[in-house]
């Protein structure tokens, strides 16, 4: 009975230990927890709101980025163009795209001697010479924003090199519509020596042109009219029937009278052996002579 006594109290204090063991470590707990419980939830809330910030951000880039594509598909004059390419600015590519879309609108048209921005019956639709030049001004500029803009970029970037290519074949095109052939076989070289090695293409094709622009070069001048000589007086076709025996016989075509027998009326005399007083016609039968 004495042993049963003992186990039961070594019992007893191993729970009163292990009380007072989970008591001293709740109090850990909670001193813990009063030392740094404020600084974790803290954390936790920054790092929520971080990633709520975060979604908004992606967010408004997607609609930035979609927009923007949008505009610049359904942009149709030069000035709604610079605007989206003001607008767009660090949205891929869009704001070069926009520029050279608003330049290529203003070269279209000179090429064309056309106004974008007229009717077809608009009485000024067609381009006088102060409009041709602006609008030669504001492509040639717009052309060159977008070299500035590229900068360096293209020697790393072959995307980039596009651009670049493409605002130079626009500038070549302007200098031959202002006349100057020595500035635009100048731009076409600088675009041979960028296209290769990547676009051996373009780089023929800037050679190609610049060969075309020495033929537009020779100036061809065309004689006044008053220098052509006068061409000669067509002389007066003669009266076939006078030829052929039948003057007075047979009228012009279309002109019949009481008096003179019509074509159809001539004819048949002349087979039923009749004059025109209506005595048989002398042949060269039997009995001349």
């Amino acid at each position: 009975m004495a042993k049963k006594t003992n186990n039961d109290q070594d019992r007893l204090g191993q729970v009163e230990q292990t009380d007072l063991n989970e008591s001293r470590v709740n109090e850990e707990f909670v001193d813990w927890l009063k030392k740094w419980g404020n600084g974790i939830l803290l954390a936790v809330l920054l790092v929520a709101l971080a990633g709520v910030g975060w979604q908004w951000l992606e967010r408004s880039a997607n609609d930035r980025r979609a927009a923007a594509w949008n505009g610049l598909t359904s942009a149709q004059l030069p000035s709604s163009l610079e605007e989206i390419a003001v607008e767009a600015e660090g949205v891929d590519s869009v704001s070069l795209l926009a520029l050279m879309s608003a330049a290529d609108k203003y070269l279209t048209s000179i090429q064309s001697g056309t106004r974008f921005d007229r009717e077809a019956g608009s009485p000024d639709f067609k381009l006088d010479a102060e409009t041709r030049t602006a609008f030669l001004d504001r492509a040639d500029a717009l052309y060159g924003e977008v070299i500035t803009k590229v900068g360096d970029e293209y020697k790393t970037t072959f995307a980039k090199k596009l651009f670049v290519i493409s605002a130079l074949f626009g500038q070549a095109a302007i200098a031959e519509s202002r006349g100057k052939i020595d500035d635009g076989k100048a731009l076409l070289a600088r675009i041979t020596e960028i296209a290769e090695p990547q676009y051996p293409q373009l780089a023929t094709q800037a050679g190609q042109r610049s060969d075309s622009m020495d033929i537009l070069a020779v100036k061809t001048s065309f004689p006044a009219q008053a220098d052509l000589p006068v061409p000669p007086v067509a002389e007066v076709t003669p009266d076939a029937s006078a030829l052929i025996g039948t003057e007075g016989v047979l009228a012009p075509i279309g002109i019949t009278t009481q008096d003179e027998p019509s074509d159809e009326g001539a004819s048949e005399m002349i087979l039923k052996g009749e004059t025109e007083s209506g005595e048989p016609a002398p042949s060269g039968g039997e009995g001349d002579g």
